[in-house]
């Protein structure tokens, strides 16, 4: 008997050891779940607007999904070159994101969203609009570029600008006229790394606040000491 009492300390000791990794486990899983739903919670209005939205983009069964799923397929066919002009086309990308982005800020699923969000007042036109950009732009960004080519040699204005940036290669900057400050080779490098970030970008405001900062640089050139000389062979390459 007392060697009975002696073991019964060691079998319930041993059964705690087998007990104690399930509830850590559980406390960690639990501490795992709550910080999920505090990240959840700090998401921003905006956030979970455009989240939702590129959700909807993705279903092919939805209203939404569908559309945007068909036309993408629509461009990247090569539908766009079909146009007479290269505006013609661009117009109707214009029109297919108004009117989603017009359906969309309809949608009592987004603003319920915006009204029960504790942060300021979004606007939501703006973030739908930057999330259908990625729907639709971000894709059709290689194709639209071809096609765009394909417009551009097909009426000559390609041709027509390697000639004119040859030409200009073979003078100086006296010959041509100029006598404000041009870029330096530092300069142009940092004009032709913002210029590649425009054309890597697929939604118009980040390629207009590039070319807003090639303009910058353009300028700060032009605003430094006048009369230098030289070519302009650089500008080609």
């Amino acid at each position: 008997m007392e060697d009975e009492g002696d073991s019964l300390p060691l079998v319930a000791s041993h059964k705690k050891r087998h007990s104690s990794p399930a509830a850590l486990t559980y406390k960690v899983l639990h501490r795992l779940s709550a910080v999920g739903n505090t990240l959840g919670g700090l998401l921003s209005a905006e956030r979970r607007v455009s989240n939702r939205v590129l959700e909807l983009a993705q279903e092919p069964m939805s209203y939404l999904g569908g559309l945007v799923q068909s036309f993408v397929g629509h461009i990247l066919r090569g539908s766009g070159t079909r146009h007479p002009t290269s505006t013609d086309m661009l117009q109707e990308i214009r029109q297919m994101i108004s009117n989603l982005k017009g359906y969309l800020c309809e949608s009592s699923e987004l603003r319920a969203i915006c009204e029960h969000g504790e942060e300021e007042e979004i606007d939501l036109g703006s973030v739908v609009e930057a999330a259908l950009y990625k729907c639709i732009l971000k894709p059709l960004r290689d194709s639209i570029y071809a096609q765009l080519m394909d417009f551009r040699t097909r009426d000559g204005s390609s041709a027509q600008l390697r000639e004119r940036q040859a030409a200009m290669n073979r003078q100086s900057l006296a010959e041509l006229g100029v006598v404000a400050g041009v870029p330096d080779g530092a300069g142009l490098e940092r004009i032709q790394a913002k210029l590649g970030l425009l054309h890597q970008a697929y939604s118009p405001k980040k390629k207009e606040t590039q070319m807003l900062k090639v303009c910058k640089l353009i300028y700060e050139a032009m605003n430094q000491t006048a009369g230098q000389t030289g070519t302009v062979a650089q500008w080609g390459q």
